[in-house]
């Protein structure tokens, strides 16, 4: 794992599965390199949300494609993965992604069929 992750942040595996408490904004990555892969993920969210983040839609998300330095919020594509939100796409840093012929270099594409999403915790129920 690199270099950033804290013991705030990650709890370790337990029966097979990465736990992450959510306290503070970290990522873990692996060591290696990987091409032509599948990637299957199960989330849960707590209940709570911390600051700044306290009160508004609980937020996770997978980077994939990560290059560059190793610091919070590295150049990468993020699958999103907030209430309300899950299945955005946000480009982080300097990259560029084209879906469906529109090509962007900065923000988002929101899954489609999303509607108005607003930042509130359990947005989802």
């Amino acid at each position: 794992m690199k270099k950033t992750t804290t013991p705030a942040m990650f709890s370790g595996w337990k029966h097979g599965a990465v736990h992450v408490l959510g306290v503070e904004f970290d990522y873990f990555c692996t060591d290696k390199e990987y091409e032509n892969y599948d990637l299957h993920v199960v989330f849960k969210w707590g209940e709570q949300t911390h600051a700044p983040r306290d009160g508004k839609a609980r937020d996770s998300g997978v980077l994939y494609h990560v290059n560059g330095p190793d610091n919070v919020g590295p150049q990468s594509i993020e699958f999103q993965m907030i209430e309300g939100g899950t299945g955005d796409i946000i480009l982080v840093g300097e990259t560029k992604l084209t879906v469906k012929g529109e090509t962007k270099d900065k923000g988002r594409f929101d899954r489609f069929g999303k509607g108005p999403w607003k930042d509130s915790k359990h947005a989802d129920r």
